[in-house]
């Protein structure tokens, strides 16, 4: 599971068998771990389980079958991809809080995963053009490529930011006119 979260360090007070594939970098009360085996923070697959909700891709995930980290969950894909199973690392172009800038030079036919956490207020587009956005692996952000080159931009507007805006100032409104009316009545009648 780590993997698949692009988890490359782990902080522990545990005592840790180093045979279990994460080299001891730092020894003491806290141990550091290196992950070595973590996914790419982006790239594509070329294979993939097709799911229709969270509950089964977790079931899946946690199943015999998912001890290959290659082959990620993709919520709301209209089938299983036969392709082989690699990955295909991409670079990302930029990356602040609220957008991330992919390009796709030849990239292969598949999903792009982007190993951040995936959440409502996510939109993309896809050489400019509105790109459906589906969970991976439960939690994580995919959209399907085409073979090619493509220019993916993820951007994040936070969910009922601009009905709380015009609610505030509707309310800062009334408070105005609740204090300054009576203001002006009292102006007018001295």
């Amino acid at each position: 599971m780590l993997d698949r979260a692009n988890v490359r360090y782990v902080l522990t007070e545990k005592a840790v068998d180093s045979r279990v594939g994460h080299p001891l970098l730092l020894d003491g009360s806290t141990r550091v771990l290196r992950n070595d085996s973590a996914l790419p923070r982006a790239y594509v697959a070329r294979a993939w389980r097709a799911v229709h909700s969270n509950a089964e891709a977790a079931a899946y995930m946690q199943g015999p079958g998912a001890d290959d980290s290659r082959v990620p969950t993709i919520e709301g894909a209209p089938a299983d991809g036969a392709g082989p199973h690699e990955l295909v690392p991409v670079p990302i172009q930029s990356s602040v809080p609220e957008r991330v800038v992919i390009d796709l030079s030849e990239a292969p036919a598949g999903w792009l995963v982007l190993t951040d956490s995936a959440d409502p207020g996510w939109s993309a587009t896809l050489d400019g053009r509105p790109a459906q956005i589906h969970y991976a692996n439960g939690y994580q952000r995919s959209v399907e490529v085409a073979a090619g080159s493509h220019q993916l931009v993820l951007t994040y507007r936070t969910p009922g930011l601009l009905a709380g805006a015009i609610a505030s100032a509707a309310g800062l409104s009334i408070a105005m006119l609740w204090f300054l009316v009576p203001a002006i009545w009292r102006r007018r009648r001295a």
